[in-house]
């Protein structure tokens, strides 16, 4: 009999482990951020936009990027894996688009050195890339609200 109770809280505990990288899917993680964010002021990026910057992968079921239209610059993205194999691949390929963000935003502060550019360039130096399961995700904005929206998520 202790057997079989030691054997039935072990497969409680093995089945919860394996369900909580899965606890959290698209809509719940998009809903998490835009609630800590305030759900007025976020804008959902065209999928032609997105396709645009991030390209056309096969491995991404579903993707969903958010950005303000205000001068804070904020703009989350999250990106639906067919497997979590391909996460680094999607890391790489969101580091690669925040570089060329981040350079286009230079650009324009070496041409046009206003107090807004400066503010938007120095979001990049707070952005940050993880994964939730299968969920690859992005944050660009101030330190504090990618902390606090990257907290939300967990």
């Amino acid at each position: 009999m202790k057997r079989l109770g030691l054997m039935i809280v072990t497969l409680l505990c093995i089945a919860g482990c394996a369900r909580q990288g899965d606890l959290i899917d698209m809509v719940t993680a998009t809903r998490a951020v835009q609630n800590e964010y305030g759900d007025d002021s976020l804008v959902r990026a065209d999928d032609d936009l997105v396709r645009a910057n991030i390209g056309d992968l096969d491995y991404v079921e579903e993707a969903a990027v958010y950005y303000t239209e205000n001068a804070d610059g904020t703009e989350f993205g999250f990106f639906k894996l067919s497997d979590k194999k391909f996460a680094p691949q999607m890391e790489a390929v969101i580091k690669e688009y925040l570089k060329t963000e981040r350079e286009a935003v230079e650009s324009l502060t070496a041409l046009y050195p206003a107090e807004e550019l400066s503010a938007r360039l120095a979001r990049f130096d707070n952005a940050t890339v993880g994964r939730l399961g299968n969920i690859v995700y992005y944050c660009i904005a101030d330190g504090a609200t990618v902390k606090r929206l990257t907290d939300a998520l967990r």
